[in-house]
């Protein structure tokens, strides 16, 4: 078994410029970037970096990205990368809400046949998010920063969600008392603004946290986490879609 402190930081959900410069995200860690719109998303999937997974997205806050989302261009997107994401529900946004239904279950129906790993917002509609899974179930859904009741929490278990959590989140109780650790992941929610560079450490100081309400070690909580990540790569069937190193990484933490 390849040593846990081997492995690098692995941030399932943040959002950096596609300009970067490939050298300038070499030292993140392992991301999962999340484009908010097909448009973005067209740009950044064609990058080559060796430790950045770019995700299809139509984020529901973003008016012009939900007004141009199309089914068949998000189709053809998503043949090219494992990750969907960020799309979800948000009460408080401008988005008339049955808009955002529809994107938000056009895209449930096709990862649904076409398998992905899903990053979901939910802000202000843990419920409808949840409803929408049930009605329609994916593989892989992943709550980025899930703050509801901890009877939805219970719900979203039992639904198999994994939960993404963030340095804002990382001390709520919940997740220890509700969240079995094999569905427990890490994110930044890293802004368009903030220097990649950074990512690790945020990374690291959300572990120590989080395997404080676990009661293990967080070098050992990093190779729960990607033993749970490589399990989401298997349930979707992209590992083949991985770069190299991170299926180097799939294999270092067996």
């Amino acid at each position: 078994m390849r040593s846990a402190g081997s492995l690098p930081t692995l941030d399932t959900h943040a959002h950096i410029r596609h300009t970067h410069p490939v050298v300038e995200l070499s030292n993140c860690g392992a991301v999962l970037a999340m484009t908010v719109s097909l448009e973005e998303a067209s740009h950044a999937i064609v990058r080559n970096d060796e430790t950045i997974l770019w995700g299809v997205g139509c984020h529901p806050g973003e008016v012009h990205a939900q007004r141009d989302f199309d089914e068949h261009v998000f189709r053809k997107l998503i043949a090219h990368t494992p990750i969907v994401g960020e799309v979800g529900l948000d009460r408080r946004s401008h988005v008339p809400f049955d808009v955002q239904m529809r994107t938000f279950r056009a895209i449930l129906s096709i990862v649904a046949d076409e398998p992905r790993i899903v990053s979901i917002h939910s802000n202000h509609a843990t419920a409808e998010v949840l409803e929408e899974l049930a009605r329609r179930p994916i593989p892989v859904a992943v709550l980025h920063w899930w703050s509801a009741s901890n009877a939805r929490t219970k719900a979203a278990v039992q639904l198999g969600c994994f939960f993404s959590i963030n340095p804002a989140i990382a001390e709520h109780s919940r997740f220890a008392r509700y969240v079995p650790i094999d569905q427990v992941l890490f994110e930044t929610d890293h802004g368009y603004d903030d220097p990649p560079a950074g990512i690790p450490a945020k990374i690291e100081s959300t572990e120590r946290a989080v395997a404080g309400k676990y009661l293990i070690d967080s070098a050992l909580l990093r190779q729960k986490v990607w033993s749970t990540f490589r399990q989401a790569a298997e349930k979707t069937n992209t590992a083949a879609q991985f770069t190299d190193p991170l299926r180097r990484f799939f294999g270092a933490e067996q």
